[in-house]
């Protein structure tokens, strides 16, 4: 019985999640498949090169498979970031924010669950395997607050790619969704990472209740991690971004009022307000995937196809362009 009503919750979650279940979101594919096989592999009819490697990596007791966009230089030198992909799948969506941000970064995606070519639209797999991992695998365990294996894995992962890029590096995590504040969990583990400095976290969703205002205002850790991250921000003098929406009801906004209540001016607050996103980029009211679906390409000049249009950015482009400068600033060299 308890599972039953958990996934009856679960699924009442998934429905409101705007970024599976909104095709008029921004920028929002509607063959998703499709389009991570053009950006994966390539598209030999059109000569589309793939615009990602595909690596394995080891890191907390686990083999990743990870994605690495080849659009920027291959320059161990620069910035190393990791991205961590939305529920219930990869999607097209993160891959172009890596591709993104590419230009300055070298951005590591990860498999977190399922397969790369695995469909974020489809109904089958919100409502059965994505459900299971949410709700009952030990290592996620969405429903709740606490420590969670996964994140001990991805302070793996970090470390492996820390490594390819030297004791200078400065790293970067971006949570979005599901893995909304999993940043935040890494800064408050018992053997941090000294080198994270850029904490980004995108429409946390965890714990996927939101029926009383304490669930609303939870982080999804232990009181202990969040103990722990307060005093690493405040010894390293850190800075953490976070990105929602305003009408979002999935990442409710008493989240954010607990991130400005804990960590005060350190946290950023980039909540995107209704009435910009609503009329400037025609999204619904409770919009959810602002930094993936949430984001359209600015259009081209028709007379200079080179050039963006002479146009002010719309919502989601003033969103991204806010987390490009921060990454910026916080994985500067000698900051």
């Amino acid at each position: 019985m308890h599972r039953v009503v958990a996934s009856l919750l679960a699924a009442a979650f998934l429905t409101g999640c705007s970024c599976i279940n909104l095709p008029q979101q921004c920028c929002k594919p509607l063959e998703p498949v499709a389009e991570k096989k053009r950006l994966l592999f390539g598209d030999p009819a059109s000569q589309m090169a793939p615009a990602f490697k595909t690596v394995c990596m080891e890191g907390g007791g686990r083999r990743w498979k990870v994605f690495v966009p080849l659009t920027g230089p291959n320059d161990r030198r620069r910035p190393p970031i990791l991205l961590l992909h939305e529920i219930p799948a990869l999607s097209p969506g993160a891959l172009k924010l890596a591709v993104r941000l590419s230009d300055q970064f070298t951005v590591y995606v990860p498999i977190l669950f399922g397969a790369e070519l695995d469909d974020n639209n489809s109904k089958f797999l919100r409502s059965s395997r994505v459900l299971q991992m949410a709700l009952f695998r030990p290592s996620w365990n969405a429903m709740t607050s606490g420590e969670r294996k996964i994140t001990r894995e991805l302070s793996g992962l970090c470390r492996t790619i820390l490594e390819e890029h030297g004791p200078e590096a400065r790293l970067g995590v971006i949570g979005m969704c599901i893995t909304g504040t999993i940043p935040l969990q890494l800064l408050g583990q018992e053997d941090p990472i000294p080198q994270l400095k850029g904490i980004v976290l995108s429409q946390p969703t965890m714990p996927i209740q939101t029926c009383t205002i304490e669930q609303k205002k939870s982080l999804g850790i232990s009181a202990l991690e969040l103990e722990r991250a307060k005093a690493h921000v405040k010894a390293e003098n850190l800075r953490i971004i976070g990105f929602r929406f305003e009408g979002d009801a999935v990442s409710p906004g008493e989240r954010f009022q607990r991130l400005r209540d804990e960590f005060g001016p350190r946290f950023c607050d980039g909540t995107v307000k209704k009435r910009d996103y609503i009329n400037d980029d025609h999204m619904p009211l409770k919009a959810h995937a602002v930094l993936t679906d949430g984001y359209c390409p600015p259009q081209k000049d028709p007379r200079h196809p080179e050039r963006p249009a002479p146009a002010p950015p719309s919502a989601g482009q003033r969103a991204y362009a806010k987390l490009h400068d921060y990454l910026v600033e916080a994985l500067k060299p000698g900051r």
